[in-house]
Order: C-alpha cells, then sequence, then structure tokens
C-alpha cells in the first residue's frame, strides 16, 4: 500500500488542537525501527518507542505568545508545536522518554550551534528544528518595513536590500548548524525536521494598499502595497529555499518540513481575500496580529508584576521593548497616543515586586532590556506579532507528524510513492484529531448548496466551510453571539438559561439554512473542545457541499452538530428565519425546464434566461425590446 492512498494533505493538516493525552500501549526503551511487525500490524502513527527527542531553534519554535509563557529567559509557551507534539496521542506514553526544548527566541544559528546543540547527548531519536529568521534579520524587518516601534529606522527598501544579502550568505551558516545536528543523532533511522517558515501576505489582494500596521499614532506609518507585501514574501522564499538547499546538502536524516503552503491554503495570511485589516481576530488567520487574543489569554492583575513580565536583550521581545522604550525616552509625550492601550504604567508597589522576584530569580540584571525594570510593561498582544497564533503551531505540529509517519513508513519498507503528500482525500483511513475523534457524517437533506454565496448588504463572499467556520467562533463563545459581519435579519439563534444549548442559522438561498449547534457549555477546557470538534465536522463531512455531521465531544455530555437543512427545519430550536431574504448564489443554477410550453403570449418583460429559451426552443424573436410570439408564461 502506499502512502499516498491512504493520506490526504487536507486530513493530515486538520487545524486541531490537542489537550489530552490518551492511554497507548508503551514498547519500553526498544526503537521500532528494531521491532520485527510486518507493515500491516504496525500503527504507523504510533511514535510511543521515542525516547530522546529535542527541540532546537528561535521564537518559531519558542511559540512566543502562543498560551502561557513556561520560561522567561527564551520566551517558551505551552502552545508552541513542540510542546503540542509533546502531548499528542501520536507520541504516546513512554516513561523513559526525555525531551530537550531548548529553542529560544531571538536564537541565531550561531547561537543554537553554541548554546543549544553542545547540551544534548548523542541519542536523539528526533530533533525538530526552526531556524533562519533571526540570521537575516526578521526583528529588524518588522520593525523599518512594518511598525515602527523605533521610528527612526533605516527605511524600508533599503532594509529588504540589506536582508537579501544576509540571505545569500545563510547557506554556509545553515550546513555547520545542521552537520553539528546531525552528530547528535542516535543512528541512521534517527531524523531532524526542519521546520520553514510561511509567507505572511496575501500579495493578490488590493484591499490593504493603503492600510498600515503602524506602531505609534503619530507617525505615518508603513502602507501594506502589494508591491511591499510581494517583496516581503519573496524574501520569506529566499530564506526557505536556502534552508530546503541546506536540508538536501544533508542527506537523508534531515527533512524540510514545508509550511508555506498550508498556511496559505487556509486563509491563514495578512490582507487575505475578502477580509479588511486590521482584523486581529478572525478564526482563520494564523499568525498574530496586533490585539490578536489567545483561546485563553493569560493577563496579569492589574498592577502586578511577574517573572514573566521580564524581557531579556536578544530576545525578539526584547527588541521590540528595547525601541518601544528607546522611542518613550525621546518623546515622552507618545505615551499618550498609544493606540488600545499597549503600554500599563508601573506603581512603585509593581517596582518593588519585580526587584523581589528578580533577587528570588538570581536574574543577572546586565542580561535584561531596557524595558525590563522602567515604567513600562508590553503587553502580549504587541510582542508576538507575526508569528505562529495557536492554530498556526497546531498546523505545524500535523506536518511535522505526517513527515515522521512518512519515514516510518519507508523505514518498515513501507511503498510511500513518488509525492506522497498527494492522495485522496475521500478513502484516506487516517485517526481522526483529538479531541472527539471521528464525527458521524448524515444523509444530505437539502440537494444543493451554492458553492460561493454573498452578503447581500457588504458583497461579502462565502464559501459552505468557511460559513461553517464563522459559525463555530459564534458558537463556540459561552454567549452564544450573533455574527458581527452580517446583517441579524439573515440570522437567527436559540440559547438556553444555563447556556448549555446554543443553535445559529443562517438563510440560504432555495429555502435552505446553515446551521450549528453545540450541546455542551463553552468554556476553558470545552472551549477548545467545540472549536475543534466543528473543524472536524467542517472537514470530514461538511466538504465544501450540502452534507450534514455530528460528533460527541471527550467527555459524554459534549455533543456538536453542524450542515445545511431545509429553512426552519422542524428540528430547529430557533427563531424563525424569512426565506425571502438571504446570502445570495454568485452563480445560480438554471431553472428546470421540464413542463415549459410554447404558449400564444407572454409578458414582453421576463429574464435572461427565460428569453434565451424562448429563443432556442420556440421561434421567438426579439422585437422592440420584448419577444413577438409564442414563449413559456
Amino acid at each position: 500500500m502506499k502512502l499516498s492512498e491512504c493520506c490526504s494533505r487536507k486530513v493530515v493538516i486538520i487545524l486541531a488542537f490537542v489537550q489530552n493525552v490518551a492511554s497507548v500501549p508503551t514498547y519500553g526503551v526498544s526503537n521500532v525501527f528494531s521491532r520485527s511487525l510486518e507493515p500491516r500490524d504496525t500503527d504507523y502513527e504510533d511514535f510511543s518507542w521515542l525516547r530522546y527527542w529535542a527541540t532546537l531553534g528561535d521564537s518559531y519554535a519558542a511559540g512566543i505568545g502562543a498560551g502561557s509563557k513556561i520560561d522567561k529567559d527564551c520566551a517558551r509557551y505551552d502552545r508552541s508545536y513542540p510542546y503540542l507534539m509533546s502531548i499528542d496521542d501520536r507520541l504516546g506514553t513512554n516513561q523513559y522518554r526525555e525531551w530537550q526544548n531548548l529553542a529560544c527566541s531571538g536564537a541565531t544559528t550561531e547561537d543554537i550551534v553554541a548554546n543549544q546543540i553542545p547540551n544534548l547527548a548523542n541519542v536523539q531519536d528526533v530533533i525538530t528544528l526552526s531556524a533562519g529568521g533571526n540570521d537575516v534579520g526578521l526583528s529588524t524587518i518588522l520593525n523599518n518595513c512594518i511598525f515602527r516601534w523605533w521610528p527612526f529606522g533605516a527605511s524600508c527598501e533599503s532594509t529588504i536590500e540589506e536582508t537579501k544579502a544576509k540571505v545569500n550568505d545563510l547557506g554556509g551558516k545553515l550546513d555547520s548548524m545542521l552537520n553539528a545536528a546531525i552528530s547528535k543523532l542516535d543512528n541512521t533511522n534517527s531524523r531532524i525536521y526542519y521546520v520553514g517558515y510561511a509567507q505572511f501576505f496575501n500579495a493578490q489582494t488590493t484591499q490593504c494598499n493603503s492600510v498600515t500596521f503602524k506602531f505609534w499614532r503619530l507617525t505615518t506609518g508603513e502602507p501594506l502595497t502589494q508591491e511591499r507585501r510581494a517583496a516581503l514574501n519573496d524574501l520569506v522564499v529566499e530564506t526557505n529555499n536556502q534552508i530546503k538547499a541546506a536540508v538536501e546538502r544533508a542527506g537523508e536524516r534531515v527533512v524540510y518540513v514545508d509550511t508555506d503552503p498550508y498556511f496559505s491554503e487556509y486563509g491563514g495570511l495578512y490582507c487575505d481575500e475578502g477580509v479588511t485589516e486590521p482584523d486581529p481576530n478572525r478564526g482563520d488567520l494564523l499568525f498574530y496580529e496586533r490585539n490578536t487574543q489567545n483561546s485563553a489569554l493569560t493577563r496579569r492583575q492589574e498592577g502586578t508584576v511577574t517573572e514573566d513580565d521580564i524581557f531579556l536583550n536578544g530576545t525578539f521581545e526584547g527588541d521590540v521593548a528595547n525601541w518601544i522604550e528607546d522611542t518613550l525616552e525621546q518623546y515622552p509625550d507618545w505615551k499618550s497616543e498609544l493606540e488600545d492601550g499597549i503600554l500599563e504604567e508601573l506603581n512603585d508597589t509593581s517596582l518593588a515586586s519585580l526587584s523581589v522576584a528578580l533577587a528570588v530569580e538570581n536574574i543577572d540584571i546586565s542580561k535584561l532590556s531596557a524595558s525590563s525594570l522602567p515604567r513600562w510593561l508590553i503587553k502580549d498582544e504587541t510582542r508576538r506579532v507575526f508569528h505562529p497564533r495557536e492554530n498556526g503551531h497546531a498546523v505545524i505540529a500535523n506536518l511535522v507528524f505526517y513527515h515522521m509517519v512518512v519515514e516510518q513508513m519507508l523505514a518498515l519498507g513501507v511503498d510511500v510513492g513518488d509525492d506522497p503528500e498527494e492522495g485522496s482525500f475521500d478513502t484516506c483511513p487516517i485517526k481522526c484529531p483529538n479531541p472527539s475523534g471521528c464525527p458521524t457524517c448524515s444523509d444530505n437533506s437539502v440537494p444543493y448548496v451554492p458553492a460561493q454565496l454573498k452578503d447581500p448588504s457588504h458583497g461579502s463572499l462565502f464559501d459552505p466551510n468557511g460559513l461553517i467556520i464563522m459559525m463555530r467562533q459564534a458558537s463556540c463563545t459561552n454567549e452564544c453571539t450573533y455574527l458581527p459581519d452580517l446583517p441579524m435579519g439573515l440570522q437567527t439563534r436559540y440559547q438556553n438559561a444555563d447556556k448549555t444549548d446554543c443553535e445559529i442559522a443562517l438563510a440560504l438561498p432555495n429555502n435552505v439554512e446553515a446551521w450549528v449547534y453545540r450541546g455542551t457549555p463553552s468554556t476553558g477546557l470545552q472551549w477548545q473542545d467545540c472549536w475543534d470538534s466543528f473543524m472536524n465536522i467542517t472537514n470530514w463531512c461538511i466538504r465544501e457541499g450540502p452534507n450534514n455531521g455530528w460528533v460527541n465531544g471527550p467527555d459524554t455530555y459534549q455533543y456538536y452538530q453542524a450542515g445545511f437543512r431545509p429553512i426552519n427545519d422542524k428540528s430547529a430550536l430557533h427563531e424563525p428565519l424569512d426565506p425571502t431574504y438571504h446570502l445570495l448564489d454568485t452563480n445560480p443554477p438554471p431553472p428546470d425546464t421540464t413542463g415549459w410550453q410554447c404558449k400564444d403570449k407572454c409578458p414582453t418583460m421576463s429574464d435572461e434566461f427565460t428569453i434565451n429559451w424562448c429563443i432556442d426552443n420556440c421561434n421567438c424573436e426579439l422585437t422592440n425590446g420584448g419577444i413577438s410570439l409564442s414563449c413559456p408564461l
């Protein structure tokens, strides 16, 4: 069996977060590659054999801003893709396993060689790696071309040219890093999975041409023109090309993990089609934007300071903090002009508590950025921009697992085909992701749902999957909210008094409604269960068609259902929708002409389809703007 016959891009890259680790068989310390197993007996997604694995890299691997901070020195967070992998069922449990997470925000390839790789034992089964962005100056690009935290830096154009030169010089540094990392692998079947970067922008759209992401209100900002977006994307592409070339030079023990096409495929880029920027909290966005909220963003109490507020020099956070602090020292009045309350002023008690925290942690003050001891604190929503969100890290984690499956199958002698990422969506038996597993897909209850729908008020376009995902975002809030970007007359909802039930419906053409239902509260981890369950239904059942599906959550009382059904169906809980006011079909199918007959007379005005039918079937002629002879009434 070829891998291409059982695995598919769309299935493997489901946007699923993992919350709980299921109990799976443990193979002790033995390596799967030494087991005498026939391929048909092997669960290719079972990596419970894995004993030694490590994470190396920069802020993309550290997961800056994604979830809660678990390491202050390197800005590591607990929803980074390595952390998501560590709690995924596919990794299983192994009492002997040792995982070293050495990724550090701000790390260059030379830092990884000097400070991370030497700390690894020479027994690694798997190493995940993200690196190269800091070598070419990611933070400087973001300052000079996007945010202007320090508004007096070089021009964007000159920064891009300098970055191109750095990209061209990257190859030798990557070779040195990979050679050092390969020396830490255990055997010929051990692998390094090198994660590439994703482009940030959709450069084909025009609605961002006059948009800026400027940080300071009093500055002019840098417009996100198509030309600028394309130039910044090209830097990512060329950096990835250098990484791919280095991976190829390193040989089969290093595997390149290409994230770029998937971030685009899922509509996860800035300035995507139909998006009016800034739109920091849209569900499909896979990068952090200013003021993007986490699913459960940890907020400190007002006026308190913890060790999580410390920014170290050399980290992405530290660079941003230093630029902002330098600007405020030169223009202290700008503090009052900050948008959205980016900075919070500290009181004396806060400073005292920070001093205590520094003393307890025995932190070298010389390592601290300028903004670690002063009057200001920078919020999470600012210091993680242009890094993957939690859902972006989930995409990366699933991609790494996918390549691990491929390598495991190859080691066991299974034919994976020439292009294992291509396959059939319909036939793939791969396990569904957490939290709830595969949904049950029910029979179609309506014959047709338009491939593209349009909001009659604002002209926004939606596809069937996109509608369900948009409604998921509203349903999975415990308030069971209306969709903010659609007119009220198009939508309705139901929520019971204790907020355990939520149903949202939208009116579609042809007496159809799109609907989602959750039968559980949606708070805490249940919010994530809700989010993931609807995503599974969308990808497994809806699949851009007039389909339905349901699934239970990880707890028996959790239930989720979504799809398309007759408008105001008898099973609906919501208040009735008006069938005459609905989203519009941008390409409606032709009417059924069964039973149409030529008559002696017909109205002189009719729709284009009817007129053409008359001409083709009834020998009609157009005269004086009307139809002269027999046509169907």
